[in-house]
């Protein structure tokens, strides 16, 4: 299954076309992943709780099929998120049959941009194992921890330039095959930064 970032309809060739390879059958979220409501008085969040609903009747309706890949870019992987925080803990389904894949994710245990307020971090809430994919200077999902001008102009710049960029490739289980930098295990949620 595949959540769609904000302005990019592309999941299915996204990672080198991970959510079709290995006999993966692909099945797109359909949420409004296209605007985000800024108008007075409405909540820029309620299509990400639109899709996280979506996402859990689509699990349901696929889950005894087997093995079920969950698949997020950016405001995708939020999508993950509220899911894991709404439905992790009493959804019932097994967690050795339902994986999850964020990039790009701005609700990345390893930070983002400081002065945007994202909800709670995807930390693997519950039993359900997470992967954490996030490009170094990708400011969405990994702004640096040292923060001075060179790193903020870098991270910035990275946000328009490094975050619609994910072309890594990924083994059967969503791990990078290449360019990690650094891996950290957060809770149930193992974290790789990638150049």
């Amino acid at each position: 299954m595949t959540l769609n970032p904000l302005g990019n309809d592309k999941m299915a060739t996204w990672c080198n076309s991970w959510a079709t390879q290995d006999g993966k059958v692909h099945v797109p979220v359909n949420y409004d992943w296209k605007t985000i409501d800024r108008s007075e008085g409405s909540d820029p969040s309620e299509s990400i709780q639109q899709g996280a609903d979506l996402l859990n009747s689509l699990i349901a309706e696929h889950i005894s099929g087997g093995p079920v890949w969950v698949f997020g870019h950016s405001k995708g992987a939020q999508v993950i998120g509220r899911w894991l925080i709404k439905y992790g803990a009493t959804s019932g389904f097994s967690a050795a049959n339902l994986k999850f894949v964020c990039t790009g994710n701005p609700t990345s245990p390893l930070g983002h941009v400081p002065w945007v307020k994202f909800p709670q971090p995807t930390n693997g809430v519950g039993v359900y194992s997470v992967i954490d994919i996030g490009r170094q200077w990708d400011g969405w999902c990994r702004w640096p921890s040292t923060s001075n001008f060179f790193t903020i102009i870098k991270a910035i710049s990275g946000m328009f330039s490094v975050h619609p960029r994910y072309n890594v490739s990924l083994n059967s289980v969503g791990v990078p095959t290449s360019g990690v930098i650094s891996t950290q295990v957060i809770g149930n949620t193992t974290c790789y930064t990638i150049n």
